[in-house]
């Protein structure tokens, strides 16, 4: 399925009970009592690629299928979650969930999922919960923004996760750790500004991997923490926009007609406020561009600089992978989407065309002009590999 539009009064916009291998392109959905998009538990093997659910009275989407993965997506301004998925091997990347009522991505009950390069902001939950997941083979959240939730995430009786280069701003709690959760494993950049609480580490089984209060490494942790930084300007943030009939960037919300058009796909629509959740009627409502500006110093870069035909940074050589699915998918990076090369799930994996994603966050085209590609170094699993910056 691609390039649909659906506006529903009803249950759902797109409700897929069942079926495999399917791939949807370019979906936008504005309504849905229950949730923009839900799918059962016998959906696997499922590649949604820029999907837009925004305003659904329910949850933006609603699964409980195995291999699923979300792409270049927006959650926004949804009056329940974001996203609420159970199941295993969920792919979650290059996508914002904001403005939802609810949490911005909530999975619960599954293993092995990744959650890479995600803007997840504004919403009056968590950002992103993960309550009772054990992996055999660890799951990975990386490159990810929690910027003004409740809580930026919190991970509830969980085991064996790897949570490298993330960014908490502006949350009441940055991160909170409860249940039984174990094992955790915090590396690269911790960095933290402007959250009332860091850590709130309780009641867990061993190694948690952050202490209480202070969020230093723990256990195995290696995570450079970085805070008492200044990152109040490194979204552009408030703006107009020619694209959208909503000109100034600015309505109240009884009058918003265009919820999908803007002249970049950083922009979405927004409640300004502490946790603000879902604009709603009597609230006026305003477009907000989360690019990253020059000054977000600590978040740019921090992947590596590519240079045209030269060697790769280190840090998407070949031997820097993740175990998916009993295969290999190269960090820092994902599979471009609809190149007819590859299998279309999102996974940066041998003999694919990739992006690099040298950012922390849902931002990455800084480069102005063509695409240009650096010289992959393979290793042993992965290889055969373009990188595109």
């Amino acid at each position: 399925m691609t390039d649909v539009e659906v506006s529903t009064a009803g249950q759902m916009g797109i409700y897929l009970d069942s079926g495999y291998y399917g791939t949807f392109n370019n979906i936008k959905i504005t309504g849905g009592a229950v949730a923009g998009v839900y799918t059962s538990s016998v959906t696997w093997y499922q590649s949604w690629n820029k999907l837009n659910v925004m305003n659904a009275p329910g949850r933006g989407y609603d699964g409980s299928s195995f291999h699923v993965s979300i792409l270049n997506s927006k959650f926004i301004n949804n009056m329940s979650d974001g996203v609420r998925m159970s199941g295993n091997n969920v792919n979650i990347q290059n996508s914002m969930s904001s403005n939802n009522n609810g949490d911005g991505i909530y999975l619960i009950s599954g293993s092995n999922e990744f959650v890479s390069g995600n803007l997840i902001a504004n919403n009056t939950g968590v950002g992103l919960f993960m309550s009772s997941h054990f992996s055999f083979t660890p799951g990975l959240i990386e490159n990810n923004i929690f910027s003004n939730n409740q809580t930026g995430l919190r991970v509830n009786s969980s085991n064996r996760w790897n949570f490298k280069n993330n960014f908490f701003k502006d949350n009441s709690t940055a991160i909170t750790i409860n249940g039984t959760s174990a094992n955790l494993q915090w590396s690269g950049k911790l960095i933290l500004s402007n959250n009332l609480t860091s850590c709130n580490v309780t009641s867990t089984g061993v190694n948690p991997g952050l202490l209480n209060g202070s969020c230093n490494n723990q256990g195995i942790s290696t995570a450079n923490k970085v805070d008492l930084i200044n990152t109040s300007n490194y979204f552009t943030g408030l703006t107009a926009d020619s694209a959208n009939q909503h000109t100034t960037g600015s309505i109240l919300y009884s009058g918003l007609l265009d919820w999908f058009s803007f002249e970049t796909i950083w922009r979405a629509w927004s409640k300004p406020g502490s946790f603000a959740g879902a604009c709603a009627t009597g609230d006026t409502c305003f477009i907000t561009d989360y690019s990253l500006t020059p000054q977000a110093t600590e978040i740019l870069y921090v992947n590596g600089n590519p240079i045209a035909a030269e060697t790769c940074p280190t840090s998407i050589h070949g031997s820097q992978y993740h175990i998916i699915n009993n295969g290999y998918a190269l960090l820092n990076s994902y599979e471009i989407y609809g190149d007819y090369i590859g299998n279309e799930n999102g996974f940066c994996e041998s003999n694919e065309n990739c992006q690099f994603k040298p950012h922390i966050g849902v931002y990455q085209l800084d480069h102005q002009g063509s695409p240009q590609n650096c010289n992959f170094e393979a290793d042993v699993n992965l290889s055969n590999i373009t990188i595109f910056f």
